[in-house]
């Protein structure tokens, strides 16, 4: 773009002086476009057959990924979010030889000859970089629209299968079993936090092990992390990791717990294999996780399926889904399992901008004090708050005549920026007493609106076949964004795998 900017500048010249390609720098031009053609011929070849995206994924995705990750690891760039390496290298670079180029051809010192000679030797690299950063600009396209689901590539039979309430049911049953079993195993400080070794290497052999069984999944990882806390990044939550190579490196933050914190490394890092729609990093990262020889990776893995499971079954048999995730709470309550206490805690900005609600839920309200329910209303008195036993609506009256009640509370505030950050240390303070601190708005990040009949065919019927091309405007982009889905794609995975 540099480059044909300045030529336009030339050519409004009134003498404009021909300086022409040598043979050198024609054939790097004509290189360079051979291959920005041929990749954008695969990609719009690749959108038409699920063979082809697979082979494209394989052998350009990945290679070119693997390549990127591997320069990134050198220049880890924070500009604003966590934005790193190639695409910002070149531009470093071009700019300062589009400039040379500019100040040489306009140079009344220099003769025409010398002036072929120093533009030609500066074309070349100009050239081929500029053909990097447009292959990583269509790499980014090809990645979105020739992006093969993983159970279409692994679980072929079971993709058109219609599951019943009964498998949903039973694999709840089945991860509920694994999380009390795992959760005894782990390794644990005086307070009940797993203790564990380096977590970026752990889910990097998880994927790698996994490899062996979906090639997809080969390649170089960044090892290099940018290590932030929650009041520094106020956008994500846990992490900054995204598919594309033009790309940013993976950002995590070490105040969640060691199972969340697994979790995310490993689904950051399917993501720069390619793998695009968040239900699939996430079924990638917990397949990793449970063919690992890592019993915490197994725990992690499993603990994440269940919470998906769980939220599903609360659209389906919302009573016997608070009845499976009582038994589960009794880890923290009776146990001290800070990570099960901790799962859906996250005392940070997220969202904060579109956040229209902050949501509260506490343990069982007879774990608590008259004195703690009495504290927590009074620092919440300021704020437009409304009270949730279940679905309907409560007083503060009716809730301290029933607070000997074995439900759980919910308290939803009225959420803006300066709200959040006056509620910011109450939330730290309380961060044990509360099973979880979330905040929400409508779209992003959640599973849509429906009732039972709805949800039965949600969860339970075969996914649709989309392709990003079509996917451009915002109500159709909830594909890459819709977690809810990973639902499904267990219950393909434990099908085809017979793990009953």
């Amino acid at each position: 773009l540099v480059i044909v900017m300045l030529k336009i500048k030339e050519k409004s010249k009134k003498k404009k002086e021909e300086i022409k390609l040598n043979k050198a720098s024609k054939t790097t031009l004509i290189i360079c476009i051979v291959v920005l053609s041929i990749l954008i011929l695969l990609g719009i070849i690749g959108m038409f057959s699920t063979n082809i995206q697979y082979y494209i994924w394989k052998l350009i995705i990945i290679p070119i990924n693997s390549i990127v990750y591997t320069i990134v690891q050198f220049f880890v760039l924070k500009i604003g979010f966590f934005t790193t390496g190639i695409v910002e290298l070149i531009a470093i670079i071009l700019f300062p030889l589009a400039f040379y180029y500019d100040n040489v051809s306009r140079s009344k010192k220099l003769s025409k000859k010398e002036k072929t000679k120093v533009i030609n030797k500066v074309r070349i690299p100009e050239f081929i970089l500029i053909t990097i950063l447009f292959s990583l600009l269509i790499n980014s396209v090809i990645l979105q629209n020739n992006n093969p689901k993983m159970d279409q590539l692994y679980f072929k039979s079971k993709v058109n299968k219609e599951y019943t309430l009964k498998d949903i049911e039973d694999t709840i049953e089945y991860l509920e079993n694994k999380v009390i079993d795992l959760s005894s195993k782990q390794i644990r400080d005086k307070d009940g936090y797993i203790i564990y070794d380096s977590l970026e290497k752990t889910a990097i052999n998880d994927l790698k092990k996994a490899s062996n069984k979906y090639d997809i999944l080969y390649g170089i990882y960044p090892i290099k992390y940018y290590k932030f806390d929650n009041t520094e990044y106020s956008t994500d939550p846990s992490t900054a990791g995204l598919t594309a190579p033009n790309a940013y490196n993976v950002g995590i933050s070490y105040d969640e717990s060691a199972t969340s914190l697994l979790n995310t490394i490993t689904h950051e890092l399917c993501h720069t294999r390619g793998i695009m729609r968040e239900n699939e990093a996430v079924l990638c990262s917990t397949i990793a996780g449970i063919e690992s020889d890592n019993e915490l990776s197994n725990y992690a893995a499993y603990l994440e399926l269940y919470n998906r499971f769980i939220d599903a079954y609360y659209k389906i048999e919302a009573e016997k889904a608070k009845e499976s995730e009582k038994r589960m709470h009794t880890l923290c309550t009776n146990n001290g399992y800070k990570e099960i206490c901790d799962n859906l805690l996250k005392d940070t900005n997220a969202y904060v901008d579109k956040s229209e609600e902050l949501v509260l839920v506490t343990f069982e309200l007879n774990t608590y004090s008259k004195e703690f329910l009495n504290n927590m209303f009074d620092e919440l008195k300021n704020y437009k708050y409304e009270l949730y036993i279940g679905e309907e609506q409560v007083t503060e009256e009716i809730l301290f005549n029933d607070s000997n009640s074995s439900e759980l509370l919910t308290i939803k505030i009225k959420n803006n920026k300066k709200t959040f950050e006056q509620l910011k240390p109450f939330l730290k303070d309380n961060k044990d007493k509360l099973l979880s601190i979330r905040q929400t708005y409508s779209g992003m990040y959640s599973s849509p609106e429906m009732n039972r009949e709805e949800a039965l065919e949600y969860y339970l019927s075969p996914i649709p076949e989309t392709n990003f091309i079509d996917s451009f405007n915002e109500k159709k982009m909830v594909d890459i964004y819709d977690y809810s889905r990973v639902v499904r794609l267990a219950l393909e995975y434990f099908d085809y795998n017979n793990i009953k």
